[in-house]
């Protein structure tokens, strides 16, 4: 890489963070430090990384929440997608869901090797150079990729779309009946059901948020609970709008 590469890492442990800070240097990268997922989001804040990679297990707040959180400055600012990696010991498969679920592009395996940095980096900057960065609208909905699906058929596409918001208030209802009643087990259903229909229209922003309710409602989190509910319908609202606005075109 012949520019440096501005890349934010989330580490508490001092040790840990020194081995990634050295490989990321070699590889002309400049590195901003954080100590905990609230210190990350701060950071974010201030620098705009072209990278930036979360450890999963941190004080403060966990690189999953981390990665939420900045979705959500990107989504409220309007900003592009920054490529954000997970960084854990745990590697199985529902470890590398989880962390997609949350939002990271990415996932980089404990022990960190000269590797598999390498590797995530030029991930990163192919997928730059090759101009696959996601637009806003592209989180809200993936019209086009739809259209790949179908062989160009927009019947169906739209069919398919109508289907969709015609069932998908009995849904909410559904989520908001069983938060009402404390019904944990089936409010985490009911999300992991929504999370895997905005997977399928390539909704990047409504299947995070549905995917951090599912989380809470699983964890048996009551306190964070409406909150996510409540981001939920935010990225609703966007996705409906988006939608009928191809609908009606």
């Amino acid at each position: 890489m012949s520019e440096k590469m501005t890349v934010l890492v989330a580490e508490d442990h001092p040790v840990n963070m020194k081995i990634i800070r050295f490989m990321l240097e070699k590889n002309n990268c400049l590195v901003h430090e954080a100590e905990n997922g609230l210190e990350a989001v701060e950071l974010f804040r201030k620098i705009r990384p072209d990278l930036v990679i979360l450890d999963i297990q941190m004080p403060e707040l966990d690189g999953l929440d981390a990665c939420r959180e900045i979705r959500r400055l990107e989504r409220e600012e309007e900003s592009g997608r920054t490529p954000i990696s997970a960084l854990s010991a745990n590697a199985s498969t529902e470890d590398r869901e989880e962390a997609r679920n949350a939002g990271m592009d990415h996932f980089v395996s404990k022990p960190v090797t000269s590797e598999n940095i390498s590797e995530l980096l030029g991930k990163v900057t192919s997928k730059a150079l090759s101009g696959e960065t996601e637009s806003v609208t592209d989180k809200i909905f993936g019209y086009g990729k739809l259209l790949e699906t179908f062989s160009g058929n927009r019947d169906i596409v739209g069919s398919l779309l109508e289907e969709f918001l015609e069932g998908l208030p009995e849904m909410l209802d559904r989520l908001d009946h069983f938060l009402s009643e404390g019904d944990l087990a089936s409010l985490e259903r009911t999300a992991h059901s929504l999370k895997g229909q905005m997977l399928n229209l390539h909704a990047s922003s409504a299947s995070e948020a549905f995917a951090a309710l599912e989380r809470t409602a699983r964890e048996k989190n009551a306190g964070s609970i409406r909150k996510y509910r409540e981001q939920c319908d935010d990225a609703v609202v966007d996705l409906i709008q988006e939608i009928q606005g191809y609908l009606t075109t």
